[in-house]
């Protein structure tokens, strides 16, 4: 070892003794009070927190929803499908028509 090393091993040394100089027994350190009591406010908070988290989630997860209520029948006799536009012939608007006066016709020659 060069000299170099015996000085910061006689420094390190040193230090170890104020630092054990400084650094209560063992007595010392168990005779400590213990920890402050927590007050009862943050002990129950959690606990609080946790019984509002269950209750939101049993009334989100078994909701009961009233059933809305059944279409009016009158709502029935008036639809009329949405392809049936789709469905007709060309000119069949002026054919009705036509058989239309044509019946009226009919029916007057026959008084």
């Amino acid at each position: 070892m060069t000299g170099k090393d015996n000085e910061i091993r006689q420094l390190f040394s040193e230090e170890r003794k104020i630092d054990e100089a400084f650094a209560p027994t063992l007595e010392q350190t168990l005779a400590r009070p213990g920890r402050r009591p927590v007050p009862l406010i943050r002990r129950l908070a959690p606990l609080a927190a946790l019984a509002l988290l269950v209750t939101v989630a049993v009334s989100v997860l078994f909701r009961h929803e009233k059933p809305s209520p059944a279409p009016a029948d009158t709502s029935l006799l008036y639809w009329e499908s949405p392809t049936a536009a789709c469905l007709g012939a060309p000119g069949e608007g002026v054919l009705r028509l036509v058989t239309a006066e044509e019946g009226g016709r009919a029916q007057r020659g026959q008084q």
